[in-house]
């Protein structure tokens, strides 16, 4: 699917994107850059077009649903789950959004069923910065048990699986979209991902110059 993104958001002459269209296929693609360099922004630009175009999607955000504890117990005393409020006020930060993505886990799975019984053929599930705070075994996990799975259990459907990565694990093997070339990227290594962050930070500084 194509779409049509803006590239200079802040209208000072120094464009984030360089591409006005990207195109996305059904399958994972994770998106890559340094900090600041408009993983979210565009995460969200794709969003708001899909949401726009009615297109059933769900998203989860590292920052508002799995890295706050605060948030975690409230929702847990809201809902009486004491047992889930236990292991939030002892986890670290990165089990709690582990405990984080068992919950989304949960509602792709029912987004999944809604989606085949309304008939619809096409699924977005958008996932911002799902990597910070966990170890690389948990990463691991996370591609084998939680991303598979969605691509098993939604044979039916084209799932568009977007996600932004801070960390190279993710990365490996992938798809990766550049999010300031548009252009698509495997890296063979993680010394090619540690030299095309560098790139990409050296860029991010030069739009503040």
């Amino acid at each position: 699917m194509k779409f049509k993104i803006e590239t200079n958001l802040y209208d000072d002459g120094k464009p984030m994107f360089c591409k006005r269209q990207i195109e996305i296929e059904p399958g994972l693609t994770i998106l890559v850059g340094c900090n600041g360099s408009g993983k979210t922004t565009l995460l969200d630009q794709i969003r708001t077009i899909v949401r726009d175009k009615e297109i059933p999607y769900i998203k989860y955000n590292n920052l508002t649903d799995g890295n706050e504890t605060s948030y975690s117990m409230s929702m847990a005393a809201y809902f009486g789950n004491f047992e889930q409020m236990s292991a939030t006020f002892s986890s670290s930060e990165g089990e709690n959004i582990a405990l984080s993505l068992g919950r989304i886990a949960e509602k792709i799975g029912r987004k999944i069923k809604e989606c085949e019984e309304d008939h619809k053929t096409q699924l977005f599930i958008f996932m911002d910065g799902i990597d910070s705070g966990l170890s690389i075994d948990a990463i691991e996990d996370v591609k084998k048990y939680l991303f598979d799975t969605i691509f098993q259990r939604a044979k039916d459907l084209d799932v568009y699986l977007i996600v932004s990565a801070n960390d190279y694990t993710l990365t490996i093997n992938e798809r990766c979209l550049d999010v300031y070339t548009g252009d698509y990227k495997r890296f063979a290594s993680y010394e090619s991902y540690y030299k095309f962050i560098l790139q990409s930070r050296e860029r991010k500084d030069q739009r503040f110059v």
